[in-house]
């Protein structure tokens, strides 16, 4: 498959969530080194849902829910799908920080 990482945060959302978003634009981009050594570059984008209803359509999913932030801050790494999305969304936070004079 030859698609863009916009399409692919596009379809990967539909499969996982049911939910149709338009991407509103990168946030950021992370590489992890697998122990097996293969390179993964993970693209974020920020999205608004505009269709669809959240729900659990993949097997390998358990659950999809809408949490509040401090719920989300709370949970414990196990509880998360990836390690690294608390840094994420800090990253994410950091950047919407106003800037000081």
């Amino acid at each position: 498959m030859n698609e863009s990482p916009e399409d692919t945060a596009v379809r990967e959302t539909k499969e996982e969530t049911n939910l149709i978003v338009n991407l509103q634009g990168l946030l950021g981009r992370y590489t992890e080194i697998k122990t097996d050594n293969t390179k993964v570059v993970k693209h974020i984008y920020k999205a608004e849902a505009t269709s669809g209803y959240l729900s659990v359509t993949d097997i390998n999913i358990l659950d999809v829910k809408w949490i509040t932030f401090d719920d989300f801050l709370e949970m414990g790494n196990d509880e998360l799908r990836t390690q690294d999305l608390k840094t994420m969304i800090y990253d994410y936070l950091k950047q919407r920080e106003p800037m000081n004079s």
